[in-house]
């Protein structure tokens, strides 16, 4: 059998600094799959989604820009996704959610793709299958985040308040659906 890891992570709104995403980090950049051989013929793939909570905007509202606060989240956004593997960047359908992206993905000189108007369970079965193996980036409003959790397969219901900054989540979702889910600090 073998194993190639993908990861989900949700950096919800989060606020990096240089250093600590440089003592956070704990892999060597770069695709990184983790191998492990095995009798049987299958393959466990795990997909690498990470799901970011739009970073701080002028007014609070989703309907608006990134503040000043939040372009340098954007920042710290760009030299910690640097240092990623990632194939694809999707982002809800408001100005905030698609600055916040295009942070993230100018680290890899992708593009924001298509708008998502919703975070859906349409959107979470493209995530499951049309994107299996790859790494992804996902960002989102506080609301609808952990209804995307729900929409991949982890069962418990928690939401995302306005003010919090900084906390990451990880799933790892394999192709049996096995959920592993666990939730970090990134602080200033």
């Amino acid at each position: 059998m073998t194993l190639r890891q993908m990861t989900f992570v949700i950096l919800t709104g989060c606020c990096l600094t240089m250093a600590s995403c440089e003592s956070k980090e704990s892999t060597p950049s770069g695709p990184q799959p983790a191998v492990k051989e095995d009798n049987s013929n299958s393959e466990i793939i795990i997909t690498t989604v990470y799901a970011i909570r739009e970073l701080q905007t002028t007014s609070g509202d989703e309907s608006t820009a990134l503040s000043e606060t939040g372009e340098l989240q954007g920042e710290s956004l760009n030299f910690y996704f640097s240092k990623k593997d990632l194939n694809n960047v999707f982002a809800e359908d408001n100005i905030g959610c698609q600055q916040s992206a295009e942070y993230a993905a100018g680290a890899k000189g992708l593009t924001v793709r298509e708008p998502i108007e919703e975070l859906n369970a349409n959107f979470a079965r493209r995530v499951t299958t049309t994107y299996k193996g790859q790494s992804l980036l996902v960002i989102g409003k506080t609301g609808s985040l952990p209804t995307f959790f729900q929409n991949l397969g982890y069962p418990q219901i928690f939401n995302i308040r306005d003010n919090e900054y900084g906390q990451m989540y990880k799933l790892e979702i394999d192709n049996d659906g096995e959920i592993t889910f666990l939730k970090e600090a990134f602080h200033q």
